[in-house]
């Protein structure tokens, strides 16, 4: 793998593969990430995606990739570190499988290159049809983000941990922010934006480092470069002096627990770390504890014996359900997960008591359910 420079501010990595039957081409633009930008930056990767000055629409741009035998260009938003990295990816067939022996490159990157640096526009903007719908699917992904609670939370989790610095700042960026954008300001910013933010190209595939240099070059001349703007350094988070607790009440069935943990030091980070092995110390010195001295296969009986005392009836079921030509229900399932798992830790590391713990927690789970079950039927019949 080799990074190399093809203008100011335009770096290409190139990952030999010769493997595979498609070629993947990306190019990001990294720019700090903030509150002020986020938003306009991941309408503007959207906007462009909707067409270029020789392709103004969808269909001409499906056109054109179809004459490339099916290749794809994607649009992407990412957040990296304290970095928003947003542009194209883009997936084509190797060379070697296309059915003329055409070169496939080329024309990809040159419909790359058209896509970031000659976007269809009207009167020096972009098109009003396209920013206003792009502009409703941006605060419509925004919205669906507080669907998944689970998501939700961690987000909010973030954003209170690091709050005032950029890594609490959402890909995305705002509603609010985002429903102030306007054509103006946004072509402003994607102008802006290809001139001063350094540009990240990827290529992985078959062809040789200089043809993809030189087909990039070719593709990004009219690219314009002034007055880079470089990454900030990053800071050290700064700890909280006292603990932090935040309720946010939604019109929500379940709740959501999120906790977030600051280290001041890499010793702290070291021992949170080590909290995530603690499932696994537990089970092992439980085995010490249950079973000292026993030989392997001994301990397989024993531990054989736990498995079906607990998950007989689940066993039963299972084997019941595979005779009426029934098989595929949970108590098939499960016996499939955990006698899998018994297998594997007879021929990996003899750790029985996960395989067992799953069986239990089954159980357990299927003895609240029936008790719940039950308390209802009997509330309806009174």
């Amino acid at each position: 793998m080799t990074r190399t420079q093809l203008a100011g501010g335009v770096f290409l990595t190139h990952l030999p593969a010769k493997k595979f039957k498609t070629n993947l081409l990306s190019a990001q633009f990294v720019v700090p990430l903030r509150w002020e930008t986020a938003s306009a930056n991941a309408l503007i990767a959207a906007i462009l995606r909707r067409g270029t000055a020789s392709c103004p629409d969808m269909g001409a741009l499906a056109a054109r990739l179809d004459q490339l035998y099916g290749a794809r260009i994607d649009y992407t938003v990412r957040k990296k570190g304290e970095a928003q990295c947003v542009g194209f990816v883009a997936s084509l067939i190797d060379d070697c499988f296309a059915p003329g022996g055409e070169r496939l490159l080329e024309p990809a990157a040159a419909l790359l290159g058209e896509l970031i640096c000659r976007p269809v526009t009207r009167d020096g903007l972009f098109l009003e049809e396209y920013f206003e719908s792009e502009k409703t699917n941006l605060i419509d992904a925004i919205r669906s983000i507080l669907n998944d609670k689970r998501s939700y939370a961690d987000s909010r989790l973030l954003q209170e941990m690091c709050t005032g610095e950029p890594y609490g700042v959402p890909r995305l960026g705002n509603e609010q922010i985002t429903a102030a954008l306007h054509p103006q300001l946004l072509f402003e910013a994607y102008r802006d934006l290809i001139s001063t933010s350094r540009l990240e190209i990827f290529y992985s595939g078959s062809a040789e480092r200089s043809r993809v240099e030189d087909a990039l070059r070719a593709a990004l001349a009219d690219l314009p470069r002034k007055d880079l703007v470089p990454l900030p350094e990053l800071a050290p988070h700064a700890l909280p002096e006292e603990p932090r607790f935040i309720t946010e009440r939604l019109d929500v069935t379940q709740g959501k627990l999120g906790m977030g943990f600051s280290c001041g030091s890499d010793d702290a980070a070291a021992l949170l770390l080590g909290l995530q092995s603690l499932p696994a110390e537990f089970f092992a010195q439980a085995d010490a504890y249950l079973f000292p001295g026993a030989g392997r296969w001994l301990r397989f009986a024993l531990y054989l014996t736990d498995y079906f005392i607990i998950g007989y009836d689940i066993l039963k079921k299972a084997i019941r359900g595979i005779l009426n030509r029934q098989v595929f229900d949970e108590n098939f399932l499960m016996a499939v997960a955990t006698v899998g798992a018994m297998a594997l830790a007879i021929y990996e590391n003899g750790d029985y008591l996960e395989a067992i713990a799953v069986m239990l927690f089954y159980q357990v789970g299927e003895w609240f359910q029936s008790y719940a079950v039950g308390k209802s039927r009997r509330n309806i019949s009174d």
